[in-house]
């Protein structure tokens, strides 16, 4: 990312992109997201005839991957980014399995039981009220449903400077209990390690993590 950004304005556009800076942190997010990206992809049980819905999907950069993985699966994502949505539409074009929608994850234009696995990378930071979100999500997924949610640790995230404003951080079990506390069914939480990050002038062990869930 060339251009500098304060602490502030970083955290800003992270948590809703926006401007002319949506393109400068879209890039930010892919560049530093690949090994969290491969890890949810690893993780989605995707079959034949799925509908898969990413919730802050981004430019939607594992929609092609997904719809890829077996016949008649179809991928939705929603974000409220109006400018994120734009740049996923472009590089998805004219493609019948994929949706893309601007909107907010507290108030989705789906219905109840429509999806069988919904997915969220790096969206929970930006949850102030989480079980509005999860209440929403648990209402669009089909019983017996996947949820995955891939994010990065709080020991490892108050490392960076901007995750100060406007984050909401948590460790793997505080958000299961989070989650649990929702109506969901732990399955599994797993840590593995990134690339380093230099933060502030120095080199810092970054780590990821993936926690999946059921809908009962």
């Amino acid at each position: 990312m060339q251009k500098r950004f304060t602490p502030e304005e970083q955290a800003a556009q992270l948590r809703k992109p926006h401007g002319e800076d949506a393109r400068v942190i879209a890039e930010y997010m892919a560049a530093q997201n690949v090994k969290l990206y491969g890890e949810i992809l690893k993780s989605l049980n995707v079959e034949s005839g799925q509908h898969i819905l990413e919730v802050g999907c981004g430019e939607a950069l594992l929609a092609g991957d997904i719809v890829g993985r077996a016949a008649d699966v179809f991928y939705t994502g929603i974000d409220y980014s109006p400018e994120m949505i734009a740049m996923a539409k472009w590089r998805w074009t004219n493609i019948h399995a994929i949706t893309l929608l601007q909107g907010e994850i507290a108030n989705m234009p789906f219905s109840d039981s429509s999806f069988d696995v919904v997915f969220g990378i790096n969206v929970v930071y930006f949850w102030d009220e989480p079980r509005i979100e999860l209440e929403e999500i648990k209402r669009v997924m089909k019983s017996g449903g996947q949820l995955l949610l891939g994010y990065r640790p709080k020991e490892k995230m108050k490392q960076i400077p901007f995750t100060a404003l406007q984050f909401n951080l948590y460790d793997p079990p505080e958000l299961v209990a989070i989650l649990e506390e929702a109506g969901f069914e732990r399955e599994e939480s797993f840590l593995f390690d990134e690339e380093p990050r230099l933060i502030s002038g120095e080199w810092k062990p970054m780590q990821g993590c993936v926690s999946a869930f059921k809908k009962a």
